[in-house]
């Protein structure tokens, strides 16, 4: 045996037309018949951390990086930097190119394999989530990105408000690997009247990402 691959927590429906194998995971880049949006994108293949330690946003190497403010984000360079309390916070790297970040004097845990990371994406992509979350996302006194802690359909999760305009918009949602077949069934269920369709990991970065 020449290589390791990993099993994905999930498979979305529809054909894929463009793969590539990274780091173990077979990820899609571009799926036929993607549609106009709203998008759900898997990115569980994306490393993802969690980080512990006091005074996180004065650790060297974090300075400015990582927020001060529990429930606030920041994203740079391709990281999503969520703090969630005042002695923890997540760290997911979002583009394959991100440079590295230095993380000595924190604590670290690898969540990569332990964590679903989907994306809602594209027009529609916050109606969507209104149909299967209680959070408020189009509340006027948050900027984003922002990080809330709460159930997705029922499921503990990690939501991020990466993006939010009048016209499209892109979250993602991380919870804990064993409800992903249920999470993404759920999700396509309550989008399908919205016309959510399954998209790659390109359509995620081209609309959404990139400025």
């Amino acid at each position: 045996m020449n290589h390791a691959y990993r099993h994905a927590p999930l498979t979305l429906p529809g054909t894929p037309l463009d793969q590539v194998v990274r780091d173990g995971w077979n990820v899609t880049l571009r799926f036929r018949d993607e549609g106009d949006g709203p998008w759900l994108v898997d990115l569980s293949h994306v490393p993802k951390w969690d980080l512990q330690g006091p005074s996180l946003d004065r650790t060297p190497g974090l300075e400015g990086i990582v927020p001060a403010q529990p429930g606030s984000s920041t994203f740079q360079e391709g990281w999503i930097i969520n703090r969630l309390n005042p002695v923890q916070a997540s760290l997911w790297r979002l583009r394959p190119d991100a440079p590295p970040l230095a993380l000595k004097g924190v604590g670290t845990t690898d969540l990569t394999d332990g964590l679903v990371l989907l994306a809602l994406a594209g027009p529609g992509a916050l109606d969507v989530m209104e149909r299967v979350a209680s959070l408020d996302f189009r509340r006027p006194d948050i900027s984003c990105p922002v990080v809330f802690q709460g159930p997705v359909c029922r499921v503990p999760s990690q939501v991020v408000l990466l993006r939010r305009e009048d016209l499209s918009a892109a979250v993602l949602v991380a919870f804990s690997r064993g409800y992903g077949p249920s999470m993404a069934e759920a999700l396509l269920h309550a989008g399908e009247p919205l016309g959510l369709r399954a998209a790659g990991e390109e359509r995620f970065f081209q609309h959404l990402v990139q400025p």
